[in-house]
């Protein structure tokens, strides 16, 4: 007798932007694999993305927010509900992808020849420029803990690469990851929060990987594109909180001085390009993530 396939859930986070979400779902509707669901998180969207979806893709599982509650929240609000659904592995993908119709397949198949992979992400392209790929995945840098590319020829064997950091563009997790690991950290509204929990994975022993063999397609930034001026702040405000969560010990100082630098390098480049409410917003959310990180040590020593 067959053992039934491994149940997967999929979980989409929207804000908004119905065209790229209805393009990814329609993809997601048909893949060739048989024990699979969809969880659309809608972030309180101010259009038509929760009714459409519900009118268009019946079979998707929606669960509404009344608020923006952040990407990581969004995600765990739909962790908390396919855990409870007992799913074997779990697909975190952007709504402005679009899936190649074996991805699961694919995507399961590999777990199961690398039984100490915690995460795996597949290779992503831009999809105005198939030619061109967009990092899923990368390196910790030894001394910043800063996000290091990866280079095409490290891809060109095809064989899965071992990795540090694994990006929620795709990240394809096991359930006992989640149920050690836990879910993602809230304090981080948008961004790092998958660089985070992928340090949180390595140290509980699970290894990570990107798999140049397995595609998607990525309308790159294509969710917070009409939002340029808050992309800044919250770039800002999670960086302060992840490099002062893992730039500890003797490694302090020179993570303080690096990460200062990049924050003059990035405004002055906004700056440059005349992006003023960028730049200020950057700003603000620097000055909002160092405050943050003040009143949590100060309660952290109560």
């Amino acid at each position: 007798m067959t053992e039934p396939s491994p149940l997967v859930h999929i979980i989409l986070v929207t804000w908004n932007h119905w065209s790229v979400t209805a393009e990814c779902l329609a993809q997601l509707v048909q893949l060739g694999y048989t024990n699979y669901h969809i969880v659309v998180v809608d972030n309180g969207s101010t259009d038509t993305t929760p009714d459409t979806i519900e009118t268009l893709f019946p079979t998707v599982t929606l669960l509404r927010n009344t608020d923006n509650l952040g990407f990581a929240a969004g995600c765990n609000i739909g962790l908390r509900h396919v855990l409870a659904m007992g799913a074997d592995y779990v697909l975190l993908l952007n709504n402005d992808t679009i899936p190649s119709l074996d991805l699961i397949s694919r995507l399961v198949a590999a777990a199961g020849s690398l039984p100490d992979a915690g995460i795996l992400t597949p290779i992503a392209t831009y999809a105005d420029a198939p030619q061109r790929w967009w990092p899923t995945a990368g390196f910790c840098h030894r001394l910043t803990s800063d996000y290091v590319r990866l280079h095409p020829e490290q891809l060109l064997d095809g064989r899965p690469l071992p990795v540090n950091y694994v990006f929620g563009t795709a990240m394809f997790l096991r359930r006992p990851v989640l149920e050690q690991v836990g879910l993602l950290d809230e304090r981080y509204f948008m961004y790092y929060e998958d660089m985070d929990y992928c340090l949180r994975a390595a140290r509980a022993g699970w290894e990570l990987y990107v798999l140049p063999d397995i595609h998607i397609s990525h309308h790159v930034e294509a969710s917070t594109e009409e939002d340029l001026v808050s992309r800044q702040y919250f770039k800002a405000r999670s960086s302060v909180i992840f490099f002062r969560s893992y730039g500890s010990g003797a490694y302090r100082p020179l993570i303080t001085i690096y990460r200062l630098g990049c924050a003059v390098k990035r405004v002055t480049r906004l700056l440059w390009q005349h992006q003023f409410l960028e730049a200020r917003a950057y700003l603000r959310g620097l000055w909002h993530g160092i405050r943050y990180v003040i009143k949590d040590n100060a309660k952290s020593t109560l």
